[in-house]
């Protein structure tokens, strides 16, 4: 019999060889900076500029991830997607829940990536959650399976590691976990857009 996946939901990763060191000063520095007085406890900033040159070499590493992914939604080149907003996550030890903590979507984005600039052994999990849990969940309980595997996983999860990249759409909702190492967890995030959507004639 001939077996595919139907309607799938794709998710990428890899590592990559970057001055992290350097990038995590950038981060510090942006948090420093801040108007936020609660950032010892935990921060995160406001959109970044994608451009902006400390972030360049990551910038271009995504870029290519891009194009690997191209083919799994193959879209027209003048809606191809580019990079448009990004921002800073910097979780501190058993400190504050921040927005990436709780569940939540990116709404209206294609791709979005996540990249670990410092992680801890049990810094806090990335958790991604099948657009099916509450169809596949009710029909079927986890307790009948003898192993999880991307067809029948409601939630998968992601350990973060330094120089660690994810990548994933937009509508997957995810969380991560609150920060449990001794040392902080720093991520940047950064979307992905479909360009020139206001081009595109929908059916009356």
């Amino acid at each position: 019999m001939n077996i595919v996946p139907l309607f799938a939901n794709p998710l990428g990763w890899d590592f990559i060889d970057i001055d992290n060191d350097t990038l995590a000063d950038w981060c510090y520095q942006q948090e420093h900076t801040s108007l936020d007085p609660n950032t010892e406890y935990g921060w995160q900033s406001g959109l970044i500029d994608v451009k902006a040159e400390p972030l360049r070499a990551l910038v271009e590493e995504i870029k290519i991830k891009l194009i690997d992914a191209s083919n799994l939604f193959p879209v027209l080149d003048e809606h191809a997607p580019e990079l448009t907003t990004g921002w800073i996550n910097v979780n501190k030890p058993n400190g504050i829940s921040l927005q990436n903590n709780v569940p939540h979507l990116h709404p209206g984005r294609f791709w979005t990536f996540v990249y670990y600039v410092k992680a801890e052994p049990g810094c806090g999990n990335l958790d991604l959650t099948s657009p099916l849990k509450n169809m596949l969940g009710y029909a079927i309980p986890n307790q009948v399976y003898s192993r999880l595997t991307p067809f029948n996983a409601l939630q998968w999860s992601i350990t973060p590691e330094p120089g660690k990249l994810i990548m994933f759409p937009g509508w997957i909702e995810h969380q991560a976990h609150n920060n449990k190492s001794s040392g902080d967890r720093i991520s940047i995030a950064i979307n992905a857009d479909l360009k020139n959507l206001s081009r595109i004639q929908y059916p009356t």
